[in-house]
């Protein structure tokens, strides 16, 4: 009998299941490992207006190697919202406060300094042709607003 309404429950389970609302595109759930392939080559791009230093990054990153950006800056939207960016920068930058946080995928790359540096070192192109062939991964736990 026990076996029986294990069976039935399940049964119920996969029903509900079918009926449910489907997640929204690239929606990750905590402790999820891989989104949607649509999220490859995601480049998030945390600036503000007027800031030289995300000029220079972005230049280099949108002329030199054609890559794709999602702007997020950091000024625009109410006051919370502001705040809210700017938490979310914070935290996964590893506590840098400064713009331009460029992140690959879910990967902090770091500000316009590390960006420069990545490209006088030759490295910056294999870690974009990287990027844009690997489906974002996302560590556990790891949120990001604008996936």
């Amino acid at each position: 009998m026990a076996r029986l309404s294990m069976i039935i429950a399940a049964a119920l389970l996969g029903a509900a299941a079918a009926f449910a609302p489907a997640p929204r595109a690239g929606a990750m759930r905590r402790g999820s490992v891989s989104m949607a392939a649509e999220q490859a080559g995601r480049v998030t791009f945390y600036m503000r207006d007027g800031c030289p230093f995300c000029a220079k990054a972005k230049e280099l990153l949108e002329d030199t190697y054609d890559a794709e950006l999602t702007l997020v800056n950091i000024w625009e939207g109410d006051e919370d919202e502001q705040k809210k960016k700017i938490r979310s920068m914070t935290t996964y930058s590893g506590g840098r406060q400064t713009v331009p946080q460029i992140f690959f995928n879910s990967e902090h790359i770091g500000g316009n300094d590390d960006v420069q540096g990545l490209h006088a070192d030759g490295k910056l192109q294999a870690m974009l042709d990287e990027v844009r062939s690997t489906p974002a991964t996302m560590r556990d736990g790891w949120y990001h607003p604008h996936y």
